[in-house]
């Protein structure tokens, strides 16, 4: 079984403390959250709801080593936010607030081993949060938590159903060891080798190996033997991690938005950035927005017609076929292994008949008038015939002198015609913008783009010292970390 994963890694956490920013509430008020949009939740005892795994959801992104002071830039009560002060970076995940629910904010935290875990519960004690923690082994931190004088306790501790002993520990279980083992000794030799996201690493690939849907395994299998077939696996996968291969690409699948996509090198693997740019021109372009006749089931929605330029595994185009269904892709790429890949994609997600990927230069899908005439094909004001609503594009945009500071995840494993954008990053984003006005059907169809956080402004200088252009620069929008992504342009 093909297990879906998170968009990207450390996107998703077992919550080990789930904490309520109402100090006046109960900690059962936990169990009455309403699931929101994509968050979704996974009782850890069908009993007792509070203890639970969260998934956190994809618009409000988590990242280990959140800033202390983002939890409340993000909404989160400072009482939650406190709490991270008085912890280790190094030894806590501090994750980003989800919605409110009747009146809290929800945050995650996530401790290494149970020194932390303790001083987690002190901290928890004395800021009167309610909140409630689910460890393996309770009874150590219960002790030390009643041998010192506080107030009531909020404080909830619960057992996981398989934690009985110690005898999980690297070299002390039977003959093959056990998954929390096997674990364990991955994200060490991972750690020793300097491999980024260590923890991350494993635990993806090891809940791929198990056939897991999440990086909560620990809890589902810690204690059980892992098989000598998955063991090999498994040491087979971190090896190639060791190598620097991306987990994307041992895995062979990726998750993007609602779909799960193939990934292989040396194809560009989606990033949780590319996701936003989808749903950010899904949620403000008004191509595809069905018109209010359509809506009061009066008739189909109008065909819209996307052009991806860059497809790479196709997921742009993909995702936006998947939530539109009137709408169809036509999608474009210079490396014939991406529009091979995007192909099969299409086909796999069931979406290819109105799906097209064409190994095919921008340059090429709109020529000069003169190059037009001279490849025998008509034109009309010296531009070809203009076939689409929107032009999305995530193009390769990486400045030539930041190419050689490329992790070796992205400079060993992915196309760099994927990544690098000459000189400053720009080459094929002007080799859009000088043809999109020639490609898109009238005035007010958009384009949106993925760019360096430089080149907003270079954009907006380059177009406005080109009035024959007719694109209008509308906005930038930041991305999940901050930084100005995001270009959106219309045609005038």
């Amino acid at each position: 079984m093909a297990a879906r994963f998170g968009q990207y890694l450390s996107r998703r956490v077992l919550a080990l403390a789930v904490l309520a920013a109402r100090p006046d509430r109960s900690a059962a008020l936990l169990s009455a959250a309403t699931p929101l949009r994509r968050h979704t939740t996974m009782s850890a005892d069908s009993a007792d709801p509070i203890f639970q795994y969260v998934v956190l959801r994809r618009d409000l992104q988590e990242k280990v080593g959140w800033p202390l002071g983002s939890l409340v830039a993000q909404g989160c009560h400072a009482s939650v936010a406190a709490i991270a002060k008085h912890l280790d970076d190094d030894d806590v995940r501090a994750y980003i607030a989800l919605d409110a629910v009747d009146g809290m904010h929800k945050a995650v935290l996530e401790v290494k081993g149970e020194t932390q875990l303790l001083n987690l519960a002190r901290q928890l004690e004395q800021s009167g949060v309610a909140h409630a923690l689910w460890v393996e082994q309770p009874e150590a931190i219960a002790t030390a938590l009643a041998s010192k004088p506080a107030r009531k306790s909020h404080t909830v501790l619960r057992a996981s159903a398989r934690s009985t002993s110690r005898d999980d520990e690297p070299g002390a279980s039977a003959e093959g060891g056990s998954v929390r083992a096997a674990l364990r000794g991955a994200v060490d030799a991972l750690r020793a080798a300097g491999v980024p996201e260590p923890d991350a690493s494993a635990e993806f690939l090891l809940a791929h190996v198990l056939g897991s849907q999440s990086r909560g395994i620990l809890a589902t299998h810690g204690l059980e033997p892992l098989a000598p077939a998955h063991r090999a696996e498994f040491g087979r996968m971190v090896a190639e991690r060791l190598a620097r291969k991306p987990v994307q690409l041992i895995i062979g699948e990726w998750s993007f938005l609602e779909l799960t996509l193939r990934v292989r090198a040396p194809v560009l693997v989606p990033r949780p950035e590319t996701e936003e740019l989808v749903e950010l021109a899904l949620a403000r372009c008004a191509a595809f927005s069905a018109p209010p006749h359509v809506d009061a089931g009066c008739g189909p929605a109008p065909p819209v017609h996307v052009l991806d330029v860059g497809c790479g595994t196709g997921a742009i185009g993909l995702a936006v076929l998947a939530r539109v269904p009137h709408a169809r892709c036509t999608a474009i790429d210079v490396a014939e292994e991406a529009v091979s890949l995007a192909r099969q994609n299409a086909r796999a997600l069931g979406l290819d008949a109105r799906y097209e990927s064409i190994l095919l230069p921008i340059e090429r899908l709109a020529p000069s008038a003169a190059d037009a005439q001279a490849d025998g094909r008509a034109v009309s004001g010296g531009a070809p015939a203009a076939l689409y609503d929107v032009l999305l594009s995530n193009p390769p945009y990486i400045p030539e002198a930041d190419m050689p500071s490329l992790e070796p995840e992205v400079a060993a494993w992915e196309d760099k015609r994927a990544l690098c954008g000459g000189r400053e990053g720009l080459d094929v984003i002007i080799a859009i913008l000088e043809r999109a006005p020639a490609l898109l059907r009238a005035r007010g169809c958009e384009v949106w783009l993925e760019v360096d956080p430089t080149h907003p402004p270079l954009i907006r200088a380059w177009l406005g010292d080109r009035p024959h252009v007719r694109l209008e620069f509308v906005e930038s929008i930041r991305d999940f970390n901050g930084h100005e992504r995001f270009c959106r342009l219309r045609v005038t």
